[in-house]
């Protein structure tokens, strides 16, 4: 077997033992879920293929390994030093893979770094584009395992240089930018720095889709990310600091340039509405008037603004269009609302959104049922 092709397949092992090892994860948390004995034997019997095949999957993986070493260092098979390293880091990093799959973060770690050092050498005395890649995924496969042993500054100092990698060699919109900027997004929010995540995360966001599509797994799995963020507290607190702050500043800096405007405005108004006092008064009738009125239809009032013809003061017009609980998306001609199944007070453009904002509307939904059955147990009593 050629030494390139026994890499790949050593690659593809190591993948394919990764995705084992998640859906191992994923069926422990179900069995902790489910109560029936059938479901548990079955999810159990699937629990020791998928063990058995994850071993096998790591025996062969440092066969290949060990043999595709040996013949590294054969000059006959590989002349050329540059593919020599090359290939030498792609086991390294396999190889530290295989070890943080079984739990050996300090050979995987030291792995890492032999394949960087590596790379390092390969990059410098020839820049193919294939060492660039190569480099920029070893270094994000060492900043997910710094990030998961606790090491998150220099976790995102890591990340950061792989973006940058990345971004340099292949645009800000490939999806190995956005695998990049997911991880970071994921270690900002371990380290709880949530309005710096979110940013990433939007990033990673806009790569995916501009790599793949809006409705691939990757792009799915950010937007549930986002959700998630944004309706953290610290980041309703950062935001809302940040916008005071902000207001604050600019009003500590403009005041008298604010004041000016203002007075020119109201000299402009009072010369362009000679009659103020009188429409005024009617301004303030009407506003009582309409006061008295909003007691007596239930405490229903309207918001009043001045009108630029004659000063007198009329409701505002409220906007009718619907907007989607999820995205926060308006109705238009190209976009067409669905409402809530349950209450119909609430208004979805996919369900993905509408799964995604379940957690915030239950509360409203079932208040709103509540509320229909009761009107409608009291009109029949009637």
């Amino acid at each position: 077997m050629h030494v390139y092709a026994a890499i790949l397949l050593a690659q593809d092992m190591i993948n394919l033992a990764r995705d084992l090892k998640a859906d191992l994860r994923r069926n422990e948390l179900r069995a902790k879920a489910v109560k029936g004995k059938v479901v548990r034997n079955k999810l159990a019997s699937d629990k020791a293929q998928k063990e058995a095949m994850f071993a096998t999957l790591m025996k062969q993986s440092d066969e290949l390994y060990q043999q595709g070493i040996e013949d590294i260092d054969d000059e006959s098979v590989v002349d050329d030093e540059v593919r020599r390293r090359r290939y030498r880091a792609t086991l390294m990093n396999n190889q530290g893979t295989r070890a943080e799959l079984e739990g050996d973060t300090v050979q995987a770690s030291s792995m890492y770094s032999k394949a960087l050092q590596l790379l390092e050498e390969s990059v410098a005395h020839d820049r193919k584009s294939k060492s660039l890649e190569l480099l920029a995924t070893v270094m994000l496969n060492e900043a997910n395992l710094m990030m998961i042993t606790g090491a998150s500054d220099a976790a995102i100092e890591r990340f950061e240089e792989c973006i940058k990698l990345s971004t340099t060699q292949h645009g800000k919109y490939h999806f190995q930018v956005g695998h990049a900027c997911l991880s970071m997004g994921l270690c900002l929010y371990q380290a709880r720095r949530v309005q710096e995540a979110v940013a990433q995360l939007e990033r990673a966001k806009k790569a995916f889709n501009k790599s793949f599509s809006p409705d691939c797994s990757e792009s799915r799995e950010v937007a549930n990310l986002l959700v998630k963020f944004r309706s953290d507290p610290r980041y309703k607190r950062s935001n809302n600091s940040s916008s005071s702050n902000s207001g604050a500043s600019s009003g500590g800096g403009n005041g008298g340039g604010r004041s000016k405007v203002s007075s020119l405005r109201s000299s402009h108004k009072a010369r362009s509405l000679p009659n103020l006092s009188k429409s005024n008064a009617s301004a303030s009738a009407s506003s009582s008037s309409s006061a008295a009125g909003a007691g007596g239809n239930g405490g229903k009032s309207n918001t009043l603004h001045r009108s630029q013809t004659d000063g007198t003061l009329k409701p505002k017009r409220k906007s009718n269009k619907k907007k989607c609980e999820g995205c926060n998306q308006l109705a238009s001609k190209s976009l067409h609302l669905l409402p809530c199944p349950k209450c119909a007070s609430a208004y979805y453009c996919s369900d993905n959104c509408r799964y995604q904002a379940w957690k915030y509307h239950k509360a409203v939904c079932n208040q709103m049922r509540q509320q229909t059955r009761k009107n409608k147990s009291t009109s029949r009593g009637r």
